[in-house]
């Protein structure tokens, strides 16, 4: 009988096919492709939807905030705030805060052009309703909050400024298309302090804003690294 293969020819073959195996995953292991999933997996964005105007408590933009902050990566917050009935169709959504929102100190994207009904005006609105302080209707800083985006607010009414973003570390945030120190109707409605405060932080874009009432400046820029602030 006429054998097909040499003695040892399996043996060949299986050394083969392990030496591909084995290639194949070291291929794998150092895949961009897959070093990159693999690099989302662990910091996995996450995208959080206010749903109604509470000052707190699950759907509201506080509880948002807290959740982004502990989330590690460039999250999203959206908006789809139904929950007025007092309020019809497409009108100005009001968020009346009672006590300072937390500080954003990891990167986020606030996306108030989400809610409904949006063209080209804020719908909805951010306020302070608890006396005194110098709060800002919100504040960046630290490390962690570079390159946020905050999109499509109406903020007013604060004791301090409107937006502040508060350091170096911020640097790479983006603030369009608010209205800051109005409202989204035609009256005036100021913060105490200024519209927007950059105070360290370069690299910052501000674009497609409408800035107006403030009692101090519309938008300040405060420090020596900010050069590159457009």
């Amino acid at each position: 009988m006429k054998l097909l293969y040499s003695p040892g020819s399996w043996l060949v073959s299986l050394q083969r096919r392990f030496a591909r195996g084995r290639v194949m995953r070291s291929r794998h292991r150092n895949h961009p492709r897959l070093a990159l999933k693999s690099e989302w997996l662990e910091q996995r964005a996450m995208l959080s939807v206010v749903t109604n105007t509470n000052d707190s408590g699950a759907g509201s933009l506080r509880q948002a905030i807290l959740d982004a902050n502990l989330n590690s990566g460039i999250d999203t917050i959206s908006f789809n705030i139904t929950d007025n009935p007092e309020i019809p169709g497409y009108e100005t959504q009001t968020i009346s805060v009672q006590s300072a929102l937390p500080t954003i100190t990891d990167s986020v994207i606030i996306d108030a052009t989400t809610q409904p009904g949006y063209t080209s005006a804020p719908l909805v609105a951010l306020t302070q309703s608890f006396a005194g302080g110098a709060a800002s209707g919100l504040y960046l800083s630290g490390s962690g909050a570079g390159g946020s985006t905050i999109k499509g607010l109406a903020i007013h009414g604060f004791g301090g400024s409107g937006i502040t973003v508060a350091d170096t570390g911020t640097l790479g945030s983006t603030i369009e298309a608010n209205y800051i120190g109005t409202s989204t109707g035609s009256n005036d409605a100021g913060n105490t302090r200024d519209g927007i405060d950059i105070s360290r932080s370069a690299n910052t874009v501000i674009r497609g804003n409408v800035i107006a009432g403030n009692a101090s400046y519309g938008t300040i820029l405060d420090g020596s690294t900010l050069a590159r602030t457009l």
